[in-house]
């Protein structure tokens, strides 16, 4: 299935190092249907943001399914989201693509409403989710891996 992520597997950041796989591409965006922007403000740390409608700063926005629609690219087989508060309407925003192709998910999880919100689509949709980390369950646990059941 999906295989264990972490350590070395784990890419971040919004780039790909060179040895990177030529079929792997970094796409940025958020999940909102019909947005072309999406307004952020700074979070907790200068690292961190989230989706704010008074944000400062203005980035693009697609979802997974108007992505697909729009490019023509090949379906995904694996997933990254790690969208700062938004992962919820992120997987809304793929809906189609993810029943459709069933792709494994890496997503890491902004909270515990993002965390139930998320268990609750990924459940509906036949995903099993469990801990990136060995140590941690899925309930307290803020990086999941998400299989087709």
């Amino acid at each position: 299935a999906c295989g264990r992520l972490g350590g070395e597997g784990r890419r971040g950041g919004g780039s790909l190092p060179r040895s990177a796989p030529a079929n792997v591409r970094v796409v940025g965006g958020a999940g909102r249907e019909g947005a072309p922007t999406l307004r952020m403000a700074a979070g907790d740390s200068p690292s961190e943001c989230h989706a704010d409608p008074a944000g400062a700063v203005e980035v693009a926005a697609v979802t997974l399914d108007a992505w697909r629609r729009g490019s023509g690219a090949r379906p995904p087989n694996f997933v990254k989201i790690d969208a700062e508060g938004s992962d919820a309407a992120v997987l809304r925003g793929g809906a189609a693509t993810l029943a459709r192709y069933r792709p494994c998910i890496h997503l890491s999880l902004h909270g515990e409403r993002q965390r139930r919100e998320c268990a609750e689509l990924l459940a509906a949709w036949g995903y099993r989710v469990t801990s990136i980390d060995p140590e941690q369950s899925a309930e307290t646990s803020s990086e999941w891996v998400a299989e087709p059941a």
